[in-house]
């Protein structure tokens, strides 16, 4: 099974102040098995609020068993 997420928010009538964008996706590989990965970015704004985390932005991965 695959999940898979996407989120954007974003501040400001025009998102002048900024925002973010979030993408991930989880599998399933076996009952025991899950990975999950991602990618979460800032965008940038104004030096405040989420402007400050403009240097900020990563990827990950997930490896979970469980038993």
């Amino acid at each position: 099974r695959l999940d898979i997420t996407l989120l954007g928010i974003v501040f400001g009538e025009r998102a002048q102040d900024g925002g973010l964008v979030r993408a991930s996706g989880e599998w399933e590989i076996s009952d025991a098995w899950k990975v999950e990965a991602g990618w979460l970015a800032f965008l940038g704004g104004p030096d405040k609020a989420l402007g400050n985390y403009d240097d900020n932005d990563r990827i990950y991965v997930e490896f979970k068993y469980s038993f």
